[in-house]
């Protein structure tokens, strides 16, 4: 009984980090198109602050990129 109890407890445990540190990542990832190519970008957004960045794959100017407010 003591070992069953035990392997349930571990296993609740893994639950709960797993819930905490797994699943919900920091970004949220979304797409949308550009122009009137309709060319697909990805967007990253930081779940706690909001803070968005676009992934340019090409260019001088490639990687993610901050989007600013205006």
């Amino acid at each position: 009984m003591k070992k069953y109890l035990g392997v349930l407890g571990v296993g609740a445990v893994l639950i709960v980090l797993f819930s905490f540190l797994v699943y919900p990542t920091l970004y949220r990832y979304d797409h949308t198109a550009y122009g009137s190519s309709n060319l697909p970008l990805v967007v990253k957004i930081n779940r706690l602050t909001g803070n968005s960045q676009i992934l340019i794959p090409y260019g001088t100017t490639s990687g993610w990129q901050t989007i600013e407010e205006k």
